[in-house]
């Protein structure tokens, strides 16, 4: 994309790699997160039906062992222990053993809560695991079972009622139910399958939908980029403009920029950071556009009342970046960049770690770059005489943590960019606006 005069801060289009792998990645976790789903209800729905079928077994007991007393009981309408355990052991012998499994715990109790009579398979897993066949605290009006896993071996626990075609309810049976090899075989393929239809269902999705959704977020690619451009430009008109009325140079804003970007790096800013420092540090003095010339370009010291009168400057400042929602991050470095870390700074007269860190940033690279620039008054001072400047400032001025981080990167930044008034600073800062403005997270979450 053109920038202003071929020389603002755009670069044109980026690649769009990263929006396809953000896709992908995105796709093949939601094809995840429906086969776990998809795998988790298949569990319950097995779990659910084997549970059913132990009640169904046990209500199937418990009618076949009313009928077997009814063929002995007498006119009392209670349950008799012996015969209750002669119909037990009946009932036992004459039922075959599902494939689904069997019971290998069952008790019967009467209305009083009193265990009449019971059977067990002391010697099966499932009975080791899960013990005797529970009781309960009140007689269960209706069939009811919980599923469990004691010792990673699968049981029911089941309760039944026992009641005569016609009349009260006599009692109930308890009994653990353990489910078969065979049961559980075809119950983990049931739901691999349900999974695997899962994931086929998903994946086809994709392969419909994808090819749609590429192409929309390309767009949206396209229309961020040229957003982020017109934006990126307007920053450089503004800043270029306001350079030029003060010094009749416009490379002291990508000079800083960049010393303050490299320093910020140096201080460990993550990317969002690292983007507001450099719009702050582009407009630091997008406020000296409401201070008169007669002040702004005035060769000689000013007197108090002028420079009070200068001063406005920061508040103009944070004025024109706070009606931005975009550069509204670069408030920091705008109203904070003439802050000094022993509180004698201004506008809020901030001190040490209470201002801003890209506050803190800007204002070595600021004053390092105005030191080693040539100005109409002044000469540049060589890199050892900037540094000695600076480092008389520490803790008054600068903050020493950042200083030490500054004074290990100055020298090669020195090197390569100090005074130069050519393209290289701007083919540097379009370098930087590459790698953290211009990629494709950036411009769909910012």
């Amino acid at each position: 994309m053109a920038s202003i005069a071929g020389r603002g801060l755009s670069t044109g289009p980026r690649p769009d790699g990263s929006i396809h792998r953000m896709l992908v990645t995105r796709m093949a976790l939601a094809a995840l997160a429906a086969s776990v789903l998809v795998g988790v209800l298949a569990f319950f729905a097995e779990r659910r039906s084997i549970g059913e079928i132990a009640v169904d077994r046990a209500a199937v007991g418990a009618t076949a062992l009313m009928a077997l007393l009814d063929e002995t009981r007498d006119s009392s309408d209670a349950l008799d222990a012996a015969r209750v355990q002669a119909a037990l052991e009946r009932l036992k012998a004459n039922i075959t053993v599902q494939k689904n499994g069997r019971f290998v715990a069952a008790s019967v109790y009467d209305m009083e809560r009193r265990r009449i009579a019971q059977l067990e398979e002391r010697g099966h897993p499932a009975f080791v695991a899960g013990g005797e066949a529970p009781a309960a605290d009140t007689p269960p009006g209706r069939a009811s079972y919980v599923y469990s896993r004691p010792q990673g071996i699968p049981i029911v626990s089941v309760l039944a009622p026992i009641t005569p075609r016609a009349g009260a309810q006599l009692g109930w049976v308890s009994g653990v139910f353990a489910v078969s090899d065979e049961a559980l075989a075809e119950a983990t393929a049931r739901i691999l399958r349900r999974v695997l239809i899962s994931i086929g269902i998903v994946l086809a999705t994709i392969l419909v939908v994808y090819p749609i959704i590429g192409r929309l977020v390309q767009k949206l690619q396209r229309a961020g980029h040229k957003l982020l451009d017109s934006n990126l430009d307007s920053i450089a008109a503004l800043g270029s403009a306001i350079a030029k009325k003060d010094s009749d140079t416009d490379v002291h804003n990508y000079r800083v920029t960049i010393y303050a970007a490299r320093l910020g790096e140096a201080a460990g800013l993550d990317g969002r950071a690292m983007c507001a420092l450099m719009k702050g540090a582009f407009l630091h003095d997008v406020g000296k556009i409401g201070i008169k010339d007669s002040i702004l370009l005035k060769p000689g010291r000013l007197d108090e009342a002028e420079f009070a009168e200068m001063k406005k400057h920061v508040q103009y400042g944070l004025e024109i970046v706070r009606r931005s929602s975009w550069l509204e991050d670069a408030a920091e470095v705008v109203g904070g960049h003439h802050e000094k870390f022993d509180g004698s700074g201004y506008l809020g007269g901030l001190r040490g770690e209470a201002i801003p860190i890209n506050a803190r940033i800007f204002a070595l690279a600021d004053v390092f770059d105005a030191l080693t620039s040539r100005r109409p008054y002044k000469e540049p001072m060589s890199y050892e005489a900037a540094m000695a400047v600076i480092e008389k400032g520490r803790a008054s001025h600068f903050d020493p943590r950042l200083l030490d981080l500054f004074s290990s990167i100055a020298r090669p930044l020195f090197e390569e960019f100090g005074n130069r008034d050519d393209d290289g600073p701007r083919a540097a800062l379009r370098s930087l606006i590459d790698q953290y403005f211009k990629t494709d997270a950036a411009i769909l979450v910012a």
